[in-house]
């Protein structure tokens, strides 16, 4: 470290995290310079021989992190000391994620990306979430030539929503035509029935002027 800056290891890919890792922070040879006197006054962070930088895989937890965005964690907390983003081992593998704890004492896991979906752990189950530690900072590329990241986020969900209107207007539209095919049954029933009984009135009428069956058939032909 030189002057006010302090050297926080970097870890290029959380899949670096494995179990034990973290531990052995004065291991890893890659290192950012950071000033102390943010460190102390703005994160309130004393001892930075407890922090790492990490990289962000993935969509997980968009809009707040994106792609490439580089994480400040503090591995100093292994437990949920108040809501908020840590970092989780699972296996060989490590997830960013946000921890929420409940009235009931459970604890909800979830991304911001609300494409993925949520998990509960109960407060027993606690020890298996495998905090290795909580973000306190990020930092992040502007990048004026692409598509931010949360606008394809949000075009998809646009087009989902998009769907799932016209899956919906085609569904009104198959009821619509059931209900108008049966009201056409019934309205050809009913004038069937019309025919029916105007045919049955003639006949009696015919019956009650005198005319015979024979001539009575002639003039329903």
């Amino acid at each position: 470290m030189i002057g006010a800056a302090a050297g926080i290891s970097f870890l290029d890919r959380q899949g670096q995290l494995r179990h034990g890792f973290l531990d052995n922070l004065d291991e890893i040879e890659e290192q950012v310079a950071f000033n102390r006197r943010f460190l102390k006054d703005k994160l309130g962070i004393s001892d930075h021989s407890k922090l790492a930088f990490i990289a962000i895989n993935g969509d997980l937890m968009l809009p707040t992190l994106a792609e490439g965005d580089q994480i400040l964690v503090d591995t100093d907390v292994k437990e949920l000391i108040s809501d908020g983003i840590y970092v989780l081992s699972d296996g060989n593998s490590a997830r960013v994620k946000r921890l929420q704890k409940l009235k009931d004492n459970s604890i909800l896991v979830m991304s911001d990306n609300k494409n993925y979906r949520e998990e509960t752990y109960q407060l027993s189950e606690h020890s298996a979430l495998h905090i290795r530690g909580r973000v306190v900072w990020y930092s992040r590329k502007v990048d004026t030539q692409s598509t931010p990241a949360w606008d394809l986020v949000q075009t998809n969900q646009e087009l989902e929503e998009r769907v799932l209107f016209l899956e919906q207007q085609n569904q009104k539209l198959l009821e619509n035509n059931s209900e108008l095919s049966h009201q056409k049954q019934e309205s050809q029933q009913s004038l069937e029935n019309r025919l029916s009984k105007m045919e049955e009135l003639l006949l009696n009428v015919l019956k009650n002027s005198g005319h015979d069956d024979d001539a009575i058939e002639k003039l329903l032909e």
